[in-house]
């Protein structure tokens, strides 16, 4: 599973909507769409916020098999 694919799984799991996720990083969804579909880069200062929404590591979204327990990122520091 890639990173567009664990971003999308998680948040479905986080039972939030692409909108949501967008508010939450500052994008509006058709900006968030674009990473997705253009494959245009993710700002890596983006990562730790977008991993934060959706509750879970950077590792994860990158690859790592566990997501992270419901704690929240700035917490976890």
């Amino acid at each position: 599973m890639g990173f567009n694919e664990r971003v999308i799984a998680q948040r479905q799991k986080m039972s939030l909507s692409q909108s949501d996720v967008a508010d939450a990083l500052g994008y509006t969804p058709q900006g968030v769409s674009r990473f997705k579909v253009s494959g245009s880069s993710l700002p890596i200062s983006v990562l730790p916020y977008l991993a934060n929404t959706l509750h879970c590591s950077i590792d994860f979204l990158f690859g790592e098999e566990t997501p992270r327990p419901d704690t929240p990122y700035s917490q976890s520091i």
